[in-house]
Order: structure tokens, then C-alpha cells, then sequence
């Protein structure tokens, strides 16, 4: 897997400019975007950064559209613009820098008949970033603000001068791209910025003649040495992310929040807080909310509802057993798949094509082990099964959610939009310099492969589909029923493997013969005769025959429906009725408890069942972490799903076992979702053993139970499939799942309206609210919360009305509207205090500080934090005690109060042990690193940062313990 790589990007304008960044760079390597931007990434010698610079030409509207695009590509952590400006004081001279502490936008403004009136744009540099500046060129730079225009400024008596002398008169240096650079990083969640312009000109007449004496190339040199010099102090900064609409500052996210693998959620300063989402009613739930919905107005669609996404896997599934007959194709197949193979394709594809049943994937497996036994893909493999002819097939931005899972990228670390997480996989991809081989199964259709494809001949790619995938550019191998000989092989060897003293083959040659006839020569009805003979060890294939021959349609297609029918009739009638209830599940794969639910049986009583099914190849067991969960083959899922539709009495019999699934699925999501929620101190929720077995279960089962929501369109099953769907909420939203999560909310909203169930309503308008948030659909996602809000006040139902307000004000920060979020914050705070909730008062306040925070009112912010403090000490409430003390910290850090902040972060820390809050700990240790460190106390900060990795690896984030110590270690 690629590393991850701590990224600085630093942006230019001109070709001198690009260059004089450009010659620090070590290792440097071109990488391109989708859409041709390209940037040279390399190391920067001396600091634990990759820096990545582009050029992207002057002005700065350009500025803003490709600093926009470069973020979303390469996620940095932080973003510096270099170049050369024009200096506006006489004091600052040619070969001078000035780093800019804030950035004009000096054209905005009204023309009215009373004169011209000015509507100044200004953005504040990064706070850690100018610190580092500071300490790094102290007395070396001018820290002023730089004025930004579309103009080139060679005139020190001209009118836009003028402008600029009356209404931005501490303006140090004129450029032209800084505030295109600052508005795109300001939509990009206060991602860290800074500009910094070495001096060419004075902006006067005599502009000219320094550009022609090569002022210029040695102002960008200035620049970027003292870039250089920022980035030597400036630390790469754990659990940031740019970009992604969540920001890395600790104070924004939802969560403090553990990886994905890690065994700590910590839902103490989320939204989510408290009782669950999906509570029934009566229960307190949180809401979020907006300003525009009325209940009784007219629907709109908001989101997109779909299938569930699919688990890709870095390990391939298990070679098959027996494999025979398909010699001729793996000879086609393999050589298309060597790395080394001759190719003038930009890219490698094979695509195996057939019906189903009849072995693409057998033959896919068994090449792709072969390619890796060989050796010819050290970079790894990845396999995703797009469920091509399910009800809802994989759609190809489902199956990129489930590649970059599988690359590692999850939480923090995926990008929120869609053009972001395509780009991310595409670097991935080029980054794998070594071979790679991407195994798509089960494609239906060239939508759900195209975006997937990657961009170099270097990795391979193999396909299986029903269809032929004529429109892509790739190698066709198109398979067949098998010979008769082969056909016959098959039985052979599925006998053989099982007793190898089995010699009926040998016995009843022209028998074997007849009845690879009458199962059409197809793998799949091949293999069930098989079994049928194995489980009957001294019946004659003769005899099996002439049972097939006897069944009412011989001629049905593919010749299955005969197997299948006297498959079906000689099994026992429990192994019979567990076939016709695990084909209603709500996917092809599920658990043993699953399976015993279907029919109101334990697993223990279900496993003798579940194997006798196996043996009669009518299900296949699939190994999974230790445990068996069990598949039925699509077409075998669909002939016992119309057995059961045939017969009134049997279509009953479906639907209490969905009934029964269902509430197998809830009790034990409603386990899970305690499990998650639990913090220490508190009863240990039953049906787990713990955390990490209650997140891997929900793992193993998110595909079920995304799919089992979209029961609640059913009356009869509405109330649990909605319960499900709101119980599912904090999962989703922690694995960062939230195509999932968009469709398992808008499923339990459309079930509680038709319902007329306004309580459920409310809390599903919230809770994708929440899911569309997270996707990147902030102005959807306020509609949303609005919907909830209004529920929940024509409801009268002030505490949940309380919620909403609180969670409208997430979703307005969010969106930039720090005014209306402080307004709704304020209107959450008013509203606890009088129902007399104080905790959640608590709550309120804190979010108040955050959005205060981003508004640049820090003061008033580390008011509202002490109040939040003060609360949830008062009620008792430590742990929630301790976020405060946390916030309190970065309020205090950002006045500069810094004795004050290390205090405040101390006392966090201390109740993060108390709770073995280890993750917590770790984030509280990396602050506390960060403040030392700026304060010029690097022993200090190096000893935070060790004792971080240590909370952090006894949270299981081993990814932010990594990039603590490599943090720590560049202070040795």
C-alpha cells in the first residue's frame, strides 16, 4: 500500500517563481490529475514534509479554481502561495519578504451617486503557520497584510493606488492571486494557508526597469527560502484533514474519533450525544435542523437512496476446489495478465464473459492465485464483487468507497466529495509503482467499470460479467458450456476429491456421459449432480439420471431447472425450508445467526442444517475472520425465491422470516450501537463480548443490514426496518459509510411519513441531515434539519426542537454561515436551559464556541467553552467535562495565553485517563507537543509527543501514532 506522506502545497504563478521552489525538492516525482494539472512532489530536506508545486499562472480566479482542484487532490495539510509582489511601503524594500497575516480583496464594492463604496474582502493567515514564521525568521521578514487585485500596479500615483492607500492603508505589498488561494482554502475547513512574497518592485514607474535587471527570480528565491525556513518549524499536525468539508482542527469535527480499525469511539462532543437517533418514541433523540420546510408542504427528493456499498478486499477469495475443464481459457488468460506482457492499450484489461453458473469467477480465481503464486503483482491485489445482477447493483462510486477502504483510506483520511476520492484512488494507483491486479466480479454494466479503470498499462485488471463488455478496450474471453469430456471430468474430479475409492465414473462411463448431457454441460448443474451423488455414496449414476429425466421440464434453459427441481425435492423439509428462507434474506451472504433467525432457530441448531446444504452444494460456506458465514449462488437464490412465490402458504412463511430477521438485525444493532456509545464506568452492553466484536460484526453485516432498511417500504415490516435505519446512524457516520448512510435515512423518513409517525419522521429528517453533511451536501443537509425541526416544534416537543437547533448550527458552520450558526447554537443553549437540561445546555454551549471560533471571536468563544465546563462539572458529567477543558485549551492557545492553554489541556488530559480515554489522551498529548514546540520548548514538546504515540497505540490508531513519532522524531 502507498504510504501516507505528510504534503505541503505550495502554489506559484510564475516560471521563476515554480523554480525557485522547485530546487529544494529532493526525490521529486510528476504527478497529473484527471482533468491535466500536474504538480512535481517531492521531499523537503531537513523536515518530515512532501511538498507538492504547481504552477498555475497569474490572476485570481485561476488561482482559486486550481487551488480548489489541488486540495481535493492531495489532501496537504497545509498551503502556502509563493511568489513576488509589489511593495506600498517605503520602508519595505526590493529583495524584502513579506509574509501576509492577512489577505485583501481590494475590488469589492458599490457604485452608487454618492461615490464608490467599498465592500472589503480579508482573510486571516493561519494562526500556526504565522507562529512558525515568527520563530523561524524572526526579524528576517515583514508579518503584514498583502492586498490582492487583478491589476499589475506600476503606478504609485494612479487612482487604484489611491484605493488602496485610503481603504487598506496597512496593506504592506501588492500581488495578484492571494485572495483567489485564501477563499478556496477558507472553503476547504480553515485548511492551514499563508502567503509569502518576496519583493521586486515598488509598485511604482519603476516597475519596468526592476523586472529587467532580474528583480524578479531573486524576490522568488527570497520567498521561497523563507518558505523553507516556515516549513523547517511547522510540524505535520495528527488527525487533520483538508478539504473535506470535516476539518483536521481538533475544535470542528463532530467526533474525537479513532480509525477505523481502532477499538475507541468517542462520541463525547457529537451531535449524536445521548440517547440514540433511532430510540423509539418517547425516548430523547437529536435532531438537526433548518429555516424553510413547513410540515404538510410537498415532498422533495433530497440524496440518492441505492443498494448498499460493497467490501472490497486486499486478499483474494479462497482458489477453487477442483478446478478442470478450463484449461484452453487459463492458457488465453494468463499471458494477458503478465505484468511484462506487449500491450499498446494505456491500460490491461481481460474480461471473462458467460452465463451464470458457468464458471467466470472459478476461472478468475484460479488465474489471479496462479499471477500471485508467480509472483507478477508484488504491489498487491483487490477484489470487489459489484453484485452486477442484484435487485441494486454496485454503482461504480459504491465500489471507490469499497477500493479505497481497501487501501486503507477511511475516516479522516477519505475525501468527502466524489471528484476528491477518484483523484485520491488514481493517485494510489500511480503511486504503486509495482504491479497491481485489480479483480472486478460480477460487472452488469461498462458504468459501473469505467471510472475504476486506472491510468497505467502497469497494474492489470480482470472482469467477469454475464455480458460481453464490448465497449471496453479490453482482451475478451468469452466462456462456454464445457466439453462433453470436460463436462465429465468435472464429476470425476468432484468425486474423486471427496472418496478417492470412488470409481463410478470408471464403472458407468456411458452414464457419466448421459448425465453431463442432461446438465447441459453446465458447471454449476454439473457440480450440484455431483454432490447429490457424493451425499449418496452407492446409488448408480445411471440412476440419478433417470430421476433428472423424470422431472416436469427438462427443456427449461441452461437445463438447471431440472437439477435444481430434484435437488430441491430430496432434501429434508428443514434443509428445504431453510433454502426457501435464506433465498429472502436481504443479500446472498449471511452469518449463522442470521440463518437461524430466518426459521426460529438458534445457530447451534441451524449449523447441521447450513452444512448438509453445503455438502449438497445448494449454499457455499465462506470463511471469514475465523468464522463461516454462508453464500447461495444467484441462481440457486432466485429458484428458491420463486418456489416460495409460487405458494401462498410458503410467501406467509417469507414473511415471517423476514419478520424474524428483522428482529434479529435490530437486538443486535441496538447491542452494537451501546457497545459503541459506552464509555468507561458505566454497565458493559450484552450480546457482545466488547467494543472491537461489536464494530466487527457491524462490518460483517453492513451490507444486510443497509439492504434489510429498504424493507421498511413493506407496511407489515416498516417499524423495525425504520428502527434499524435510525439505530445505524452513529456506525455509518463514524466508518464515514454515508452513501450508506443517505440511504438508510431516507428509507426510515419515507416509512415514517407514510406512516404518519412524526416523531420517526423528525429524527430520520435528522439523521440524514447528518448523512448528507457528511457527503458533502451541506445546503441539502440544512433542508433536511429544518424538516426535523419543524416536526419536532408542531410536535411541541421542545427538547428534541433544542437538538435540532443545535444541529442546524453544525451544518451552518459547515457552510460558512457563521452568523446564523452562532444564532442557532444560541437558540439550542436558550431552549435547554429552559426545560432545565443542563447537560445538554452544556452541549450548546461548547458547539456556540466552536462556531464563535470560527467567526474569529475568540474571546467570546473561550467564554462559551468555560460554560460548557462549568455545566457538565455541575452535572457530573467528566468525561464531557473534559472536551470542554480541551476546547478551553485551543481558545486559550489561539489568545495566546499559552501558561493558561497547557494548564487547561492538562486538565483534560487528566480526566482521558481517568476514562481510559486513550484516544483522547493521544489528541490532548499532540496539542499539548504543539504549544511546547511553539513556545520554543522542544524537549518539552518531543516528551508530549512521545507519550501521544504511546495513548495512541493503546487506542489502536496506529496510523496517528505513526505520524506522532515521525513528528517527534524530527526534533531529535
Amino acid at each position: 500500500m502507498p504510504e501516507t506522506k505528510p504534503t505541503v502545497v505550495v502554489l506559484t504563478a510564475l516560471p521563476c517563481e515554480y523554480a525557485a521552489v522547485r530546487k529544494h525538492l529532493t526525490e521529486a516525482e510528476e504527478l497529473e490529475h484527471p482533468e491535466g494539472t500536474r504538480v512535481e512532489r517531492g521531499r523537503l530536506p531537513g523536515t518530515p514534509w512532501y511538498v507538492a508545486v504547481a504552477e498555475l499562472g497569474e490572476g485570481a480566479l485561476n488561482a482559486a479554481v486550481l487551488t480548489e482542484r489541488v486540495v481535493a487532490w492531495l489532501r496537504p495539510e497545509a498551503l502556502l502561495f509563493v511568489g513576488v509582489a509589489g511593495a506600498l511601503k517605503d520602508d519595505i524594500k526590493i529583495g524584502d519578504v513579506v509574509v501576509g497575516t492577512r489577505v485583501y480583496g481590494i475590488h469589492g464594492g458599490k457604485q452608487t451617486p454618492e461615490g464608490f463604496l467599498v465592500r472589503p474582502e480579508a482573510w486571516r493567515s493561519s494562526h500556526r503557520l504565522e507562529q512558525a514564521a515568527r520563530f523561524a525568521l524572526r526579524g528576517k521578514v515583514h508579518l503584514k497584510p498583502i492586498a490582492v487585485g487583478d491589476v499589475v500596479l506600476a503606478d504609485s500615483k494612479s487612482a487604484i493606488a489611491a484605493h488602496i492607500r485610503h481603504h487598506f492603508n496597512d496593506a504592506a505589498a501588492i500581488e495578484m492571486e492571494g485572495s483567489g488561494v485564501a477563499h478556496a482554502a477558507h472553503l476547504s475547513s480553515r485548511l492551514d494557508t499563508l502567503v509569502i512574497r518576496g519583493i521586486s518592485d515598488c509598485a511604482d514607474v519603476g516597475k519596468a526597469g526592476s523586472d529587467a535587471s532580474g528583480s524578479q527570480p531573486r524576490a522568488a528565491d527570497a520567498a521561497a527560502s523563507a518558505a523553507v525556513a516556515i516549513l523547517g518549524k511547522h510540524r505535520p499536525a495528527t488527525g487533520r484533514t483538508a478539504g473535506s468539508g470535516i476539518s483536521g482542527d481538533p475544535q470542528e469535527g463532530s467526533f474525537r474519533r479513532s480509525p477505523r480499525h481502532s477499538d475507541h469511539l468517542d462520541l463525547r462532543d457529537s451531535a449524536l450525544e445521548g440517547p440514540r437517533a433511532g430510540e423509539p418514541v418517547g425516548r430523547q433523540a437529536p435532531t438537526q435542523v433548518s429555516m424553510s420546510h413547513r410540515p404538510g408542504e410537498p415532498e422533495r427528493d433530497v440524496g440518492h437512496a441505492h443498494g448498499p456499498v460493497p467490501v472490497a478486499t486486499a486478499d483474494l477469495p479462497a482458489a477453487p476446489a477442483g478446478f478442470t475443464g478450463r484449461e484452453d481459457d487459463l492458457a488465453r488468460l494468463l499471458p494477458v495478465l503478465h505484468p511484462s506482457a506487449d500491450t499498446e492499450s494505456p491500460v490491461v484489461i481481460c474480461a471473462v464473459s458467460g452465463l451464470g453458473g458457468i464458471g467466470k469467477t472459478a476461472l478468475a480465481l484460479h488465474a489471479s492465485h496462479k499471477a500471485v503464486a508467480h509472483g507478477w503483482f508484488p504491489g498487491g491485489t483487490l477484489f470487489v464483487d459489484l453484485r452486477g445482477y442484484d435487485d441494486d447493483p454496485v454503482t461504480a462510486d459504491q465500489a471507490l468507497l469499497a477500493l479505497l477502504d481497501a487501501f486503507g483510506m477511511r475516516g479522516n483520511s477519505l475525501p468527502q466529495t466524489t471528484v476528491a476520492q477518484y483523484a485520491l484512488y488514481r493517485t494510489l494507483l500511480t503511486q504503486q509503482r509495482r504491479p497491481m491486479l485489480l479483480l472486478l466480479d460480477n460487472a452488469s454494466d461498462p458504468a459501473q467499470l469505467t471510472p475504476l479503470l486506472p491510468g497505467t498499462d502497469r497494474h492489470r485488471v480482470l472482469i467477469t460479467s454475464r455480458h460481453r463488455l464490448t465497449d471496453l478496450p479490453a482482451r475478451l474471453i468469452d466462456l462456454d458450456t464445457l466439453t462433453p469430456s470436460a463436462a465429465a471430468g468435472l464429476i470425476t474430479k468432484s468425486l474423486r476429491l471427496s472418496d478417492d475409492r470412488d470409481d463410478r465414473p470408471a464403472q458407468e462411463p456411458a452414464a457419466l456421459a448421459e448425465l453431463a448431457v442432461v446438465c447441459g454441460n453446465h458447471p454449476l448443474a454439473l457440480q450440484i449432480a455431483a454432490a447429490m451423488l457424493r451425499r449418496r455414496r452407492y446409488r448408480t449414476i445411471g440412476s440419478l439420471v433417470t430421476d433428472i429425466r423424470a422431472t416436469t421440464d427438462p427443456t427449461a434453459t441452461l437445463a438447471l431447472r431440472p437439477i435444481f427441481d430434484l435437488a430441491y425435492t430430496r432434501l429434508p423439509e428443514a434443509q428445504a425450508r431453510l433454502l426457501r428462507l435464506l433465498a429472502l434474506a436481504p443479500t446472498a451472504e449471511v452469518d449463522s445467526g442470521t440463518a437461524g433467525a430466518s426459521c426460529g432457530a438458534t445457530p447451534e441448531q441451524t449449523l447441521p442444517l447450513l452444512e448438509e446444504l453445503a455438502a449438497s452444494r445448494l449454499v457455499t460456506p465462506v470463511p471469514s475472520s475465523g468464522l463461516v458465514r454462508w453464500r447461495l449462488h444467484d441462481l440457486v437464490r432466485a429458484y428458491a425465491a420463486a418456489v416460495v412465490a409460487s405458494d401462498p402458504s410458503l410467501t406467509e412463511e417469507g414473511e415471517t422470516a423476514r419478520g424474524n430477521m428483522l428482529s434479529f438485525y435490530l437486538s443486535r444493532t441496538e447491542a452494537a450501537d451501546n457497545h459503541m456509545r459506552w464509555l468507561p464506568g458505566n454497565p458493559v452492553p450484552n450480546l457482545f463480548d466488547d467494543r472491537p466484536a461489536a464494530l466487527a460484526w457491524l462490518d460483517a453485516e453492513r451490507a444486510n443490514l443497509v439492504a434489510a432498511t429498504q424493507w421498511a417500504a413493506d407496511d407489515r415490516h416498516a417499524l423495525a426496518a425504520t428502527d434499524i435505519a435510525l439505530t445505524l446512524g452513529a456506525y455509518l457516520d463514524w466508518r464515514r459509510y454515508f452513501d450508506d448512510y443517505v440511504t438508510v435515512s431516507q428509507a426510515a423518513q419515507q416509512a415514517a411519513r407514510r406512516r404518519d409517525d412524526r416523531d420517526r419522521e423528525g429524527v430520520a429528517w435528522n439523521q440524514l441531515g447528518y448523512a448528507l453533511r457528511g457527503s458533502g451536501q451541506v445546503m441539502e443537509a440544512i433542508e433536511a434539519h429544518t424538516r426535523a425541526r419543524d416536526l419536532h416544534r408542531a410536535a411541541g416537543d421542545r427538547n428534541r426542537e433544542a437538538g435540532a437547533w443545535n444541529s442546524l448550527g453544525l451544518a451552518l458552520r459547515t457552510a460558512g454561515r457563521s452568523a446564523e450558526a452562532i444564532e442557532a447554537h444560541t437558540r439550542a443553549r436558550d431552549l435547554h436551559h429552559a426545560t432545565g437540561d443542563l447537560n445538554r445546555e452544556g452541549m450548546a454551549w461548547n458547539h456556540l464556541g466552536l462556531a464563535l471560533r470560527k467567526a474569529g471571536r475568540t474571546e467570546e468563544a473561550l467564554h462559551a467553552h468555560m460554560c460548557a465546563r462549568d455545566l457538565h462539572r455541575a452535572t457530573g458529567d467528566r468525561h464531557r467535562e473534559g472536551m470542554a477543558w480541551y476546547h478551553v485549551g485551543l481558545a486559550l492557545q489561539e489568545t495566546g495565553r499559552t501558561e493558561e492553554a497547557i494548564e487547561a489541556y492538562r486538565k483534560d488530559l487528566e480526566i482521558c485517563r481517568e476514562f481510559s480515554d486513550w484516544y483522547g489522551a493521544g489528541q490532548t498529548l499532540t496539542a499539548l507537543g504543539r504549544i511546547h514546540d511553539s513556545a520554543g520548548r522542544p524537549t518539552e514538546a518531543r516528551v508530549a509527543w512521545l507519550e501521544a504515540v504511546e495513548a495512541f497505540n493503546r487506542a489502536g490508531a496506529s496510523s496517528q501514532a505513526a505520524q506522532v513519532q515521525v513528528t517527534a522524531e524530527s526534533l531529535t
